[in-house]
């Protein structure tokens, strides 16, 4: 079983995630293909094997080097590619630039969200939804609205803050307090 600590990096790139990350950047020349394969090593449908889609219900949210095997939600799906990219960062200069959007779809309940990762391109910003077919694509088509906009180093809140819900609906409110409050030092400005 998972166990929280306010210490935890969701984003910790392990072997697996190392290894697919080296081999989708180097099967590409230009940053445009890196990206893609980069996308096809961390999206659910990768040709490593199946990434399984698993909504968070009351269970602890998982970090990157658990997504890849047992599956998670949007927020813990972008997790390993996260963590592929700062580790391509730092080892490789790759200069990947973008951060975290967190997206309400229009016929979606009020608190209900979707994150997806972005990357910018160009000039532009490129969408990296794990749950869909393509780079450049969210997984559900229906019109959205962008509630939020991360850097890479802010989406550590949303772990610690799931935590927090995760404790709260167990009633050990210490811990979520915990939780919480090492939310905050990552992105203080959710009104939640």
């Amino acid at each position: 079983p998972l166990v929280y600590s306010p210490n935890t990096n969701p984003f910790e790139a392990d072997h697996t995630i190392r290894s697919r990350a080296d081999a989708a950047y180097s099967s590409g020349t230009t940053l445009r293909a890196r990206l893609n394969s980069l996308f096809s090593a961390f999206s659910t449908h990768s040709p490593y094997g199946r990434i399984p889609v698993v909504e968070n219900h009351l269970r602890p949210p998982r970090p990157a080097s658990t997504v890849l095997t047992l599956g998670g939600d949007c927020s813990e799906l972008i997790q390993p590619a996260i963590a592929a990219i700062n580790y391509l960062n730092q080892t490789r200069n790759a200069r990947i630039i973008g951060g975290v959007k967190i997206l309400h779809f229009d016929d979606s309940a009020p608190n209900v969200y979707h994150e997806v990762i972005y990357l910018r391109l160009g000039g532009r910003e490129i969408l990296f939804d794990p749950q869909a077919q393509r780079l450049g694509q969210v997984f559900i088509h229906n019109p959205y609205r962008i509630i939020r906009t991360l850097s890479f180093d802010q989406a550590e809140y949303l772990f610690h803050s799931e935590w927090g819900d995760y404790f709260s609906s167990q009633h050990d409110y210490v811990h979520a307090t915990i939780a919480y409050r090492r939310a905050t030092t990552f992105y203080s400005q959710d009104p939640n």
